[in-house]
């Protein structure tokens, strides 16, 4: 039987795994698992990873997200916020039944929910060990970089579609080439100097087109020193 791959569509470069000496014989455990699973094809009695939609607004009108293509179409759920009953039922019952890992999204912008720091922090404490989210970056401030490192964040993947201003300002309606990069740039400058357990990833929505390819090598030219991985995914 061929090996299942559950990323065929994704492709990373991977620059740094020294955050990965800073994690715990239990994260280990369970990562070893996460790629075992799949493999064998064993369904566990509980996921060991549990996605959660906190929120469903988003701050932007990403041409390539479902999220904006329903919503022109206006068949979108009506927009709402998780409270933070609902998100402690959810962890509890995760952390009881077994998952290890958790992601902050799905197609919202998690870092809108104004309770995302006490989010991470509540899991981190309930016993999670990889506390993660996707983000288009543009709310990723100093002071919210910051409280997010301290709450115990494990991964963040920063949405970064292009490194033409013109272009990525297309790809992310909304926000700023400039912007972003300011604050992917300070929080990585803090992760580095305090908070090394975090791992940092950048990625970009990939097409057939050439002209992507070649943003993607603008992309790892831009950030291979600074993130851990750059990627992209068709």
């Amino acid at each position: 039987m061929e090996d299942y791959n559950a990323n065929k569509t994704y492709k990373e470069e991977v620059y740094s795994r020294k955050w990965e000496e800073h994690r715990s014989p239990a994260y280990r455990d369970y990562r070893a698992k996460w790629v075992e699973y799949p493999k064998k094809q064993f369904l566990s009695e509980f996921p060991l990873h549990v996605d959660i939609e906190t929120t469903n607004v988003c701050n932007l009108k990403c041409p390539m997200c479902p999220r904006t293509i329903l919503l022109e179409k206006e068949q979108f759920s009506e927009l709402g916020y998780m409270s933070r009953e609902q998100y402690q039922h959810i962890i509890d019952q995760s952390v009881k039944y077994g998952a290890k890992s958790i992601k902050l999204n799905y197609l919202g912008e998690p870092l809108i929910h104004k309770d995302v720091v006490w989010q991470v922090e509540y899991a981190k404490k309930a016993g999670i060990e990889d506390v993660m989210m996707n983000t288009n970056g543009s709310m990723l401030t100093r002071e919210t970089g910051r409280a997010l490192l301290e709450a115990g964040l494990d991964k963040v993947f920063i949405s970064f579609d292009a490194i033409s201003p013109d272009v990525f300002e297309v790809q992310r309606k909304g926000t700023s080439l400039g912007k972003v990069i300011d604050n992917v740039y300070n929080f990585v400058k803090l992760r580095n100097e305090k908070y090394p357990a975090c791992h940092v990833r950048v990625s970009m929505v990939m097409y057939k087109d050439p002209k992507w390819l070649a943003e993607f090598e603008g992309l790892k030219t831009m950030w291979k020193n600074l993130v851990d991985a750059v990627g992209y995914g068709f």
